[in-house]
């Protein structure tokens, strides 16, 4: 399934970098847990979506 980016996508993406944490461990990435609660409503989305390619 191919996912069609809009603006929204794009806007979201830089705010998930934002309110991301990078471990030195290159364990996995995670959100900040005082991200705005859009961030991580987007954030559980794009989870979501990608676990269903596991």
């Amino acid at each position: 399934m191919m996912r069609l980016i809009t603006e929204y996508d794009v806007k979201m993406t830089k705010e998930l970098a934002k309110w991301s944490v990078y471990p030195k461990d290159d364990s996995d990435i995670y959100l900040r847990e005082d991200a705005p609660e859009e961030v991580k409503k987007y954030y559980e989305k794009l989870r979501r979506e990608d676990s269903m390619f596991d």
